[in-house]
């Protein structure tokens, strides 16, 4: 783990890195729902549902922020459990480590999931436990694209 004063060091002279990966993963996707009435011999009735999803490959653009030794990631609610504790899609990163040669850490969905991820800042590939595969892009959050 690297010190917040040798990470200041790492990523000087700015005091913002922002980074954009575009990739894939597998998520829970083509969700069906199936809905049974049951009614006994007096009338009364009950209503069930059930809902199912399938795994399948998912596009996924993940966002990774830095700001004064602080970092985050970002990931669309559909890569979110639906229980999680993102605000606004946000995660902490916990276990912070920049180096010249990667990034990683760990996010926490809720008390049960959490993965790790990783950034090679040679090759910009990134990769976490949780599936996530992608190539990333650092951007410069005070130019605009056009």
């Amino acid at each position: 783990m690297v010190p917040l004063i040798l990470l200041a060091a790492a990523i000087a002279p700015q005091s913002e890195l922002l980074i954009i990966c575009n990739g894939s993963m597998v998520a829970n996707v083509g969700n069906s729902t199936t809905t049974a009435v049951v009614t006994d011999s007096s009338g009364a009735s009950a209503t069930g549902r059930s809902v199912t999803s399938h795994p399948g490959q998912v596009n996924v653009t993940v966002q990774f922020r830095l700001i004064n030794g602080k970092a985050q990631l970002h990931l669309p609610p559909y890569a979110l459990p639906s229980l999680n504790s993102a605000k606004e899609g946000w995660l902490q990163v916990k276990d912070l480590s920049v180096t010249e040669d990667q990034i990683s850490g760990k996010v926490r969905f809720n008390f049960l999931n959490s993965s790790h991820f990783r950034i090679d800042r040679h090759t910009g590939l990134m990769t976490s436990d949780g599936g996530f595969q992608g190539v990333c892009e650092k951007v410069d959050p005070s130019e605009t694209r056009f």
